[in-house]
C-alpha cells in the first residue's frame, strides 16, 4: 500500500485510529555463531512495531517498544531458546543479505502465542523497518480503528472508497479468515 493513501484512510468519517505497517519475511535474527536461528522452514518476520495498541496483535511480555533507530522487539519464543535479554545487542541479516546490529528493547509475543507457529519476528521503529525492509514509502497494510458506534463492515466500506485500484479493505474477522 503506498504510504501516501495513510492521510485518506485517517480522514475517512469513522476512522478512530489508523496506522501503516510493515511485515514481511526477510529478518533473520543472528546466532553467536553468526547463522540463522529459528527453525527451518517458517519465516523470519522482520516488521515495524505498531504503537497504538488496540491496533496491534503485538503485545509486549517484557520492555517496550523501538523508539531508536537499532531498537528492536523480539518474539518471546526466540528470547526464550536463545536466551535473549532485554538491552542485548543482535545481530539481524536483512533479506540474506546486509546485517545490523540492534538492542533489545523489548521481548512480544503475537496475541496469545510467544510467536507464530515458529516464526522468528523481529520489529522496528516505522522508519527503520522501512528502511531494513526495503520499503520507504509503503507499507504492507493499513491497519483501522472505529469510532464508537460505527461498524467494522461500514467503516471497511468507507475506507474502501479512498483506497486505490489494487488494494483491498478487509474487516478484521475477514482477515483472521483468510
Amino acid at each position: 500500500v503506498p504510504a501516501s493513501v495513510l492521510p485518506a484512510v485517517r480522514a475517512v468519517s469513522g476512522v478512530k485510529n489508523a496506522e501503516g505497517t510493515i511485515f514481511d519475511n526477510g529478518a533473520d535474527i543472528l546466532g553467536p555463531d553468526g547463522k540463522p536461528i529459528g527453525f527451518q522452514g517458517p519465516p523470519h518476520f522482520g516488521g515495524s512495531w505498531i504503537v497504538d495498541s488496540e491496533l496491534s496483535p503485538f503485545h509486549l511480555r517484557s520492555g517496550a517498544g523501538p523508539t531508536q533507530d537499532h531498537d528492536v522487539v523480539v518474539d518471546a519464543t526466540t528470547a526464550a531458546t536463545q536466551k535473549l535479554s532485554l538491552g542485548q545487542r543482535i545481530d539481524i541479516a536483512f533479506r540474506g543479505g546486509a546485517k545490523e546490529t540492534f538492542r533489545i528493547t523489548g521481548i512480544s509475543g503475537y496475541a496469545q502465542s510467544d510467536n507464530l507457529a515458529g516464526a522468528t519476528f523481529a520489529l522496528f521503529t516505522a522508519t527503520t523497518a522501512g528502511r531494513v525492509m526495503a520499503m520507504p514509502d509503503s507499507y504492507t497494510t493499513i491497519r483501522v480503528s472505529a469510532q464508537a458506534g460505527v461498524t467494522d463492515v461500514d467503516l471497511r466500506n468507507r475506507v474502501a472508497a479512498v483506497l486505490p485500484s489494487g488494494v483491498e479493505a478487509t474487516t478484521g474477522a475477514q482477515a483472521s479468515q483468510e
